[in-house]
């Protein structure tokens, strides 16, 4: 259940909301448009990239699991713009560049999927989650922790409903 959000100013304000206490399960966060970080000052820079790794480092206080950024190129060009960074959310030292997977790939590991779990998938589902993630791993992967969720939850198969 989403706890009422207050207006959040200060970045101690930001990690707070996410403590432990405060939620029933974990929080997934996907933070995009790092390089909007570009125009802020170095201070503003260097507190966002502490709090972020505040989190990561002590994630058994808290009920959030960050994801991001979910473009590599945000990332590169911020990090060597900020004077006098002494910490970073990220162990990034060159920008390591990940293909997305291809159709095919995607349709792979839902067939193994399927095959293990002996469950039908409909092949619809399948091309709805490459066409929204553009077969971006990490994505194709928390749709397929859904789908392992709900057909285990539902002991049924999945077919498709466009809306």
């Amino acid at each position: 259940m989403l706890p009422n959000i207050p207006n959040i100013v200060l970045l101690l304000e930001f990690a707070d909301l996410f403590m432990a206490d405060k939620w029933e399960k974990k929080v997934v966060l996907f933070v995009d448009e790092y390089d909007r970080l570009k125009s802020a000052d170095d201070g503003i820079k260097s507190s966002f990239m502490s709090t972020v790794r505040g989190i990561k480092t002590t994630k058994e206080d808290y009920e959030i699991m960050l994801s991001g950024p979910l473009i590599q190129s945000d990332l590169q060009h911020l990090i060597p713009e900020i004077k006098n960074l002494t910490t970073s959310s990220f162990n990034v030292g060159e920008p390591f560049y990940n293909s997305n997977l291809t159709r095919e790939q995607v349709q792979n590991v839902f067939k193994e999927y399927m095959d293990y779990e002996i469950v039908e998938i409909d092949s619809k589902i399948i091309d709805d989650i490459y066409m929204r993630t553009n077969g971006h791993a990490g994505l194709v992967c928390l749709c397929g922790k859904v789908i392992v969720i709900q057909t285990r939850i539902n002991d049924e198969n999945l077919s498709f409903q466009p809306g």
